[in-house]
């Protein structure tokens, strides 16, 4: 077989008018590998050998190694690699993200019927129902990517892969935006004070869902963000002539999409250890360190997940964990 694949048949925007290699597509894959080797650390370290996350931060790593191959040799194994490391941590993760967010929002306005906000209607809806939906949503996710990880390999179907990974993840970050968002509105509802009626500790789950949130949301805008670039750059500008090929936007597209999917990984992980009844923090630096440990520990969003303990903050509010 033919592995190799001339610059104008390249898919990106680099080689076709600059040749191979591409030094600033292979050279930014990098910072998908040192992300994912990071992913990997801090889950051996602070979410107990998460053998989920270990999967997903390892086909992360995988995915920078592939890309790096396919941008500097443009052969076209590489490249399929390349692909197959992008789906198959979404056929891995969208079944938890489904389950995650159906389950929260199902049972969101049962702990408080009288709020009128859209989780109190949405609970009102029957079990079977809610079942059908995070049934039908697995199905249909995964069977999406089982296809397009097909067609990716296969020489008589329609190459589905960004169309097709683009729909099935823009779910699965909606549904983890979703889940932290309800799980949010109902802690801050709880929470306040505790039992002696002192401020809560900074560690009450309140704001640590609110931060994780908050990293969910920075993580869906950088996705976004890099999916403007490769639709304008690599679909429309690149077709204008060799200056724009000089651009190194896909190089921002492994910049931002890594940071992305790392931080939705890492908020994955918080939301997951929620659903299974763990105690879940963000760590940050103590006051008294470096500006660079204080960058590092706000970038890294690295998280800590323990067996539950009880909360003061939360003291007056049902358990939000699965039934």
């Amino acid at each position: 077989m033919n592995t190799e694949v001339r610059s104008g048949d390249f898919p990106f925007c680099e080689a076709r008018w600059g040749g191979f290699p591409e030094v600033a597509s292979s050279t930014s894959a990098a910072v998908i590998v040192l992300l994912g080797l990071l992913g990997t650390a801090a889950t051996l370290a602070h979410n107990r050998n998460d053998s989920l996350l270990l999967a997903l931060y390892s086909l992360m790593t995988a995915n920078g190694v592939a890309s790096f191959g396919a941008h500097f040799t443009g052969r076209a194994d590489w490249n399929r690699l390349d692909g197959f490391t992008i789906t198959v941590p979404g056929i891995l993760v969208a079944p938890f993200l489904v389950h995650e967010c159906v389950s929260t929002l199902s049972r969101a306005g049962q702990s408080n019927a009288q709020d009128k906000v859209a989780e109190a209607r949405l609970a009102s809806l029957p079990a079977a129902a809610w079942a059908a939906v995070e049934v039908v949503l697995c199905k249909l996710l995964t069977s999406g990517l089982v296809v397009t990880l097909v067609s990716e390999a296969s020489t008589e179907m329609p190459d589905l892969g960004t169309a097709g990974e683009v729909a099935v993840y823009v779910v699965c970050v909606v549904c983890l935006v979703l889940s932290l968002a309800s799980r949010k509105r109902e802690a801050e509802r709880v929470s306040g004070t505790t039992k002696q009626g002192a401020p809560c500790d900074p560690f009450c789950k309140a704001e640590q869902i609110k931060l994780a949130y908050e990293y969910a949301m920075t993580g869906a805008c950088l996705l976004l963000v890099a999916a403007i670039i490769w639709s304008l750059y690599e679909k429309r500008l690149c077709r204008l002539g060799r200056i724009w090929g000089s651009i190194p936007a896909h190089a921002l597209w492994h910049v931002f999409g890594g940071y992305g999917t790392y931080l939705i990984f890492q908020t994955t992980a918080f939301a997951l250890a929620l659903r299974s009844n763990r105690t879940a923090r963000i760590l940050s630096a103590k006051p008294s360190a470096s500006w660079a440990e204080h960058s590092f520990f706000a970038a890294a969003c690295i998280v800590e997940v323990v067996e539950s303990t009880e909360n003061e903050c939360e003291s007056k509010a049902p358990p939000f964990t699965d039934a």
